[in-house]
């Protein structure tokens, strides 16, 4: 099995070489399309150096970690990292990027013209033949444009989900996978949520370094907390406004929300881990965690779920709330 991954690591040999050390430990991040992966390989690796990480990412599959640990890693990776989105914002984010001209017009092309006639057809898809079968040729892993996938693009049926679940990324088994996705999300290293970007980097911070960065601390400002520190995404460049959601009829949120039915269910989970997270570091390192939570898409609308900003006030959330 040939796999690609990308080195985001910071450390000197992967910087200058683009080549990973021989014997440093490595976090496999699992990159889902259009979660801010990207950005979050770079923070990952610049906050991890210092404890001799590599990160490698992958818009492969979670299984991959263990494929790739007994190979060509020989037992290096420590763990599996993630970010997820909320369904709905991933959905319109994937006809975002599929409409966009940095594809081919030749794949451009092929795309409807509205969101709402994408979302009819994929939700059409989904309710007759569905997806089966090896849409890559064989290959482990595909550009988009050479597969056979609808319209050259994501497919966005339960697309988190799918790479929780699957063997190779471009394969569809026409099976319910929901299950095996939530056991990997759980067995994961560290699981993050686009929507709380900031917050997601504080609590892995944490669980690498065993204690709170100064640039996570709540007792400062956030001028004092991220001065002379940069984060590459603060979910307000890429993620898609709440309000572009509110252009769309109820009819089509539906479908939206009945295609990613069981992306739902994983977002859910990650939230709560999330939290769980952050309160654990309250009770451990004696700080408010509250700030984590301040940098949002749309600061005054957090997504359903998530504590509203409380500076100066310990989190205090009944994860079973929604």
């Amino acid at each position: 099995l040939n796999f690609n991954f990308d080195v985001c690591s910071s450390l000197p040999d992967a910087r200058e070489t683009g080549a990973l050390g021989w014997d440093s430990p490595l976090l496999y991040q699992l990159h889902i399309p259009r979660t801010a992966g990207t950005s979050f390989c770079t923070d990952v690796a610049n906050f991890s150096a210092d404890r001799g990480f590599e990160v490698i990412s992958s818009e492969g599959c979670y299984s991959w970690s263990k494929r790739m640990n007994d190979s060509i890693f020989d037992g290096r990776l420590r763990g599996v990292i993630m970010m997820l989105r909320e369904p709905r914002r991933h959905v319109l984010s994937q006809f975002h990027f599929c409409q966009s001209f940095s594809r081919p017009a030749q794949y451009r092309r092929l795309l409807p013209r509205s969101f709402a006639h994408w979302v009819a057809m994929w939700h059409y898809f989904h309710h007759s033949s569905g997806m089966f079968g090896d849409y890559a040729h064989g290959r482990a892993w595909a550009t988009l444009g050479d597969t056979d996938l609808p319209f050259k693009c994501y497919c966005p049926l339960n697309l988190q989900t799918h790479h929780l679940s699957c063997a190779y990324p471009h394969v569809y088994l026409g099976k319910k996978t929901i299950d095996q996705a939530l056991r990997n999300l759980e067995s994961a290293f560290f699981v993050g949520v686009q929507e709380a970007y900031y917050g997601s980097l504080c609590a892995l911070y944490v669980k690498i370094h065993k204690q709170i960065s100064p640039w996570c601390d709540c007792r400062r400002t956030m001028r004092e907390r991220l001065d002379g520190f940069w984060i590459s995404h603060f979910n307000r460049q890429t993620t898609i406004n709440p309000a572009r959601l509110k252009n769309w009829t109820e009819d089509v949120l539906r479908q939206v929300d009945d295609i990613t039915r069981d992306d739902r269910l994983l977002y859910d989970a990650a939230k709560e881990r999330l939290l769980h997270d952050s309160i654990l570091a309250e009770r451990r390192y004696k700080v408010s965690t509250s700030c984590w939570f301040d940098v949002w898409t749309t600061p005054s609308h957090p997504p359903p779920g998530y504590p509203a900003k409380r500076p100066g006030h310990t989190l205090n959330v009944n994860l079973h709330q929604e």
